[in-house]
């Protein structure tokens, strides 16, 4: 699939979950480096959300951090890390880093069909249809 020139592309600046209603519905979604930052039990009220959010046969793509030899060497796969911002204020984050068959287990889960899967080094880029 391609893009077509006239999309148009809709940037929605807001608490995702906190959004009450938008008054149409999308194609698709970027997710890009949140999911790993959600806490187990709030990926599913997350997914349910997007799904209201959606086409039916809306497309995500889905990039984020890949768990993988070189990232090993660094992180754990999942847990609280101290991350630090250039004007030196210092925050505790939750971080995950998926599998190959992490992705495609909670796709699955919520209803979610995987077309494609790219693996770098230390991220990742899943493709998906509703």
């Amino acid at each position: 699939n391609q893009l077509s020139p006239q999309a148009t592309i809709n940037f929605v600046k807001a608490d995702f979950f906190d959004l009450r209603f938008l008054d149409r519905k999308f194609d698709g979604a970027l997710l890009a480096f949140f999911i790993s930052h959600l806490l187990e039990g709030t990926e599913g009220i997350f997914f349910t959300k997007l799904k209201q959010l959606l086409k039916p046969e809306a497309e995500i793509l889905w990039v984020d951090g890949l768990w993988s030899d070189k990232r090993r060497q660094y992180r754990e796969k999942a847990g609280f890390q101290k991350r630090m911002l250039n004007d030196g204020r210092a925050f505790n984050i939750f971080k995950q880093y998926f599998e190959e068959t992490d992705v495609r287990k909670m796709l699955l889960r919520y209803s979610f069909k995987l077309k494609s899967f790219y693996a770098g080094d230390v991220f990742f880029a899943a493709l998906a249809v509703m």
